[in-house]
């Protein structure tokens, strides 16, 4: 039996039934709390909600990976889902981009960055190098699980799946392939932040894909 986003597309009852779930986190249970104090559903939230709909194992852990669904044709194998939530749908509709959040492990990024020469102090001096860098280190988390050694998990069909959300209650759903960044294909900056209306230089790596792609297999969910 096909599995959804595994070997197919969701169907639109699944998407539908995964919108609902979603939708229940209006009730106060939610992770975001809006004015007037409504909710709505938060990264925490989407994990359970996609492995409820999906008959996924949520991690809720330090595991690389969110989200488990387990292979009915071998025991003990699973495919990876990083699962992402980010309020950026309206800029994702102007600009045809979807944004990642890829890691915040701060730690164990430095102690990579370190090994190359970059520190605190210089870092920022060479966003390329530092995004090279971490870029690999999140390639090793992911084979340190695969079944290549004698992990659980096959990378060949793992994927991240990205809730982008905006004001307006409309959210869309992106899946994307683990091989998704290549560095040769990136642009690395430390984009600048705003604090009380002044430019500072940021912290914040970004790498952006230098054209816009087609953006493929987008499902809409509504919130409400």
């Amino acid at each position: 039996m096909k599995m959804a986003f595994v070997d197919r597309n969701p169907t639109q009852a699944e998407i539908e039934k995964l919108r609902l779930v979603l939708s229940t986190y209006q009730d106060g249970s939610g992770q975001l709390v809006t004015k007037g104090g409504k909710t709505l559903p938060g990264w925490r939230d989407f994990e359970r909600a996609f492995a409820t709909v999906f008959d996924g194992e949520a991690q809720e852990s330090k595991f690389i990976f969110d989200v488990l669904l387990s292979d009915a044709q071998r025991t003990g194998v699973y495919y990876g889902v990083s699962c992402k939530m980010r309020r950026t749908l309206n800029e994702t509709l102007k600009t045809g981009r979807v944004t990642l959040e890829l890691s915040n492990s701060s730690g164990q990024f430095w102690k990579a960055l370190e090994q190359r020469g970059l520190n605190q102090q210089n870092y920022k001096r060479n966003p390329r190098l530092a995004g090279e860098v971490l870029i690999d280190v999140v390639r090793q988390w992911h084979a340190a699980v695969g079944i290549e050694n004698s992990g659980g998990v096959d990378l060949s069909q793992s994927f991240y799946l990205a809730l982008s959300w905006g004001k307006s209650g409309q959210y869309q759903l992106f899946k994307f392939p683990l091989t998704l960044l290549d560095t040769d294909t990136l642009t690395w900056d430390f984009p600048s932040v705003e604090i009380d209306e002044e430019e500072h230089s940021g912290r914040r790596l970004r790498g952006r894909i230098t054209s816009v792609r087609c953006l493929s297999g987008m499902e809409s969910l509504v919130g409400n």
